[in-house]
Order: C-alpha cells, then sequence, then structure tokens
C-alpha cells in the first residue's frame, strides 16, 4: 500500500492521508485499525485489501457506528488500476455487506470536491449526493470542499430488486 498512497495523484483527494506516505505511516494505520469483530461495537474500522491477481491494488474499509447503524465506507485504488470498475465492485460489496449483515441503515462517503471518479463510484451503489460542506477541510494547506454521498437501507432495497 506504501507505493499507492505515496503516489501524488493518489493523495491529491485524500485529506486524511500523510503525503510524502512512509512504510512508519502504515505501520502506525495498521495498529490503529487492529481488532476483529467482536470490537465492531466500539465503532472501529475494518480495513480490506482490494486485489487482483495476487497483488494489492488499493484498499476498501469501513467505520461502523452501531449506535446510528450507520456505516461511513472510504477506499483507494492504485492510479494504474483506476477505470476498471475495481473501485466500484470493492464499494458495492462492501455497502452490501453494510446494509445486509450489520444491518445499516444508512451508509455515506465523502469525497473531496473536484474529485470526478469516486462520485460515480457511489452513485453506482445507489448513493447520492446529500450535500456540500464548503471549506470543510484544510488539505494540502488549503481549505477544501467535501461533498457527502449516502444511501439509505430503504433505497438500497429497492436498487438490489
Amino acid at each position: 500500500m506504501v507505493p499507492l498512497l505515496n503516489d501524488p495523484e493518489v493523495a491529491r483527494f485524500i485529506p486524511l492521508i500523510a503525503h510524502p506516505y512512509t512504510r512508519r505511516h502504515w505501520a502506525a494505520w495498521m495498529r490503529k485499525h487492529r481488532g476483529g469483530p467482536e470490537r465492531r461495537a466500539e465503532g472501529l474500522s475494518y480495513p480490506f485489501a482490494i486485489e487482483m491477481d495476487g497483488r494489492v491494488v488499493g484498499n476498501i474499509g469501513y467505520r461502523w457506528d452501531a449506535k446510528d447503524r450507520a456505516a461511513n465506507i472510504g477506499y483507494i485504488v492504485g492510479k494504474r488500476y483506476r477505470r476498471q470498475g475495481i473501485a466500484t465492485e470493492a464499494a458495492r460489496a462492501i455497502t452490501d455487506h453494510a446494509v445486509r449483515d450489520l444491518r445499516a441503515e444508512r451508509v455515506w462517503a465523502t469525497v473531496l470536491k473536484g474529485n470526478r471518479g469516486s462520485p460515480q463510484v457511489l452513485q453506482a451503489c445507489g448513493m447520492r449526493l446529500e450535500g456540500v460542506l464548503r471549506e470543510h477541510q484544510v488539505h494540502q494547506g488549503r481549505r477544501v470542499d467535501i461533498e457527502y454521498y449516502a444511501v439509505l437501507r430503504s433505497e438500497w432495497r429497492r436498487r438490489r430488486k
């Protein structure tokens, strides 16, 4: 994951990831996200590798909020693996898992405004734009807008029929 996350084109749209990205960053992230399903009630993150032909091409995961029965998903796909449907397939799988297996009432994601690919991925999962938080975060030294996308359980069920 370090080479994928260290790519400036990937870092450009991920406000919460350091750039340049080092093995130390990755090791710290892995320590933070260890834990099994028994810790789900604590509202922890659950990361998964995205593999293709035995190679890690990205990652996807969710942060589970048991109290609100909501899952916040996020994903990263390496630049050379984009526009192949990989992110869409992974995002659909994690969205389906959250609603079907966790009984989530809401699955949501955020996108840095200007990212053209992620809105298409999220819309393919049944999500729709709910709103924009203007200049909500600081990313690479400047304030950026964040778009919120979500799908509700009732909308997901209609999409699956």
